[in-house]
């Protein structure tokens, strides 16, 4: 999942998947279906399908159109097993689902942390190719700040943030600035594209900082307005997941929690 996921939902989830059995939220027993199968032969996929029982079932209790809300699961439903023949297959479809109810669901609980956590607009045709770099490798260079990006180009004036979940570089296409988490298994030459996220297309003046907190899970980087000089945006790198999460600011008073410094030269 991308850093679309809402943090407090994520987290929230997560823990509640600690204490579940280790099967998927149906029973075994009889199952008939190839998909079906698969889930109860994967620990991972019974772990998404615990975590999609558990998201669903909340948002029962939602002011939303609950006969809209199961009419679009069972069509989500009848795709997989229509579509999946494999575990890939359902792993997508399962962490889709999850994104999409997730979303819906902040939606209607907060619609400020909504606002707050809602991805940058990115031309398409940019945004699709830095998506499809998810999972490909990069590599380094002499002379150039981080990773290189395959088909993006450097941004020579935001340094790299080095982090515990692998080092983030902003790079351009487009007139759009993104930015990629890279990572080098321990041992390994070169690295890995983990992850992206747009960044705000504001002035060039704009600053990209590496930011801390007491809270590790806190740690990430932000963009912060040169003009105002307010923190623009915030988000948090997951160290075990390699994940990018953008964070509500304003709802959970980040700006306060953090200490944010432009990359190695202080701010």
């Amino acid at each position: 999942m991308s850093g679309r996921v809402a943090f407090v939902l994520a987290l929230a989830t997560a823990a509640f998947a600690q204490d579940q059995p280790t099967g998927p939220s149906f029973s075994c027993a009889h199952v008939t279906s190839q998909v079906n199968k698969l889930i109860c032969a994967s620990p991972a996929l019974s772990a998404l399908d615990r975590q999609l029982a558990t998201v669903f079932n909340n948002m029962r209790g939602q002011p939303l159109d609950q006969t809209k809300l199961q009419s679009d699961e069972n069509a989500w439903l009848a795709s997989m097993r229509r579509d999946c023949t494999d575990e890939a297959c359902v792993q997508r479809k399962y962490e889709e689902r999850l994104a999409a109810l997730r979303d819906q669901s902040l939606r209607v609980a907060s619609p400020a942390v909504y606002e707050e956590t809602r991805p940058f607009p990115a031309p398409a045709a940019a945004m699709a190719q830095a998506q499809a770099l998810v999972g490909k490798p990069c590599a380094y260079r002499e002379n150039v700040a981080g990773p290189i990006v395959p088909g993006f180009e450097g941004a020579s004036r935001f340094l790299p943030v080095t982090l515990a979940g692998g080092v983030i570089v902003v790079r351009e296409k487009d007139g759009a600035r993104f930015a990629f988490l890279t990572f080098s298994p321990p041992g390994q030459s070169g690295c890995e594209i983990r992850d992206v996220v747009a960044l705000p297309q504001s002035a060039s003046g704009d600053r990209f900082l590496q930011c801390s907190s007491l809270d590790p899970q806190l740690s990430g980087f932000g963009v912060r307005n040169a003009t105002t000089h307010a923190l623009d945006a915030f988000w948090s790198v997951d160290g075990e997941t390699h994940k990018i999460n953008r964070v509500p600011m304003g709802v959970l008073g980040i700006a306060k929690a953090v200490k944010c410094q432009q990359p190695e030269t202080g701010e």
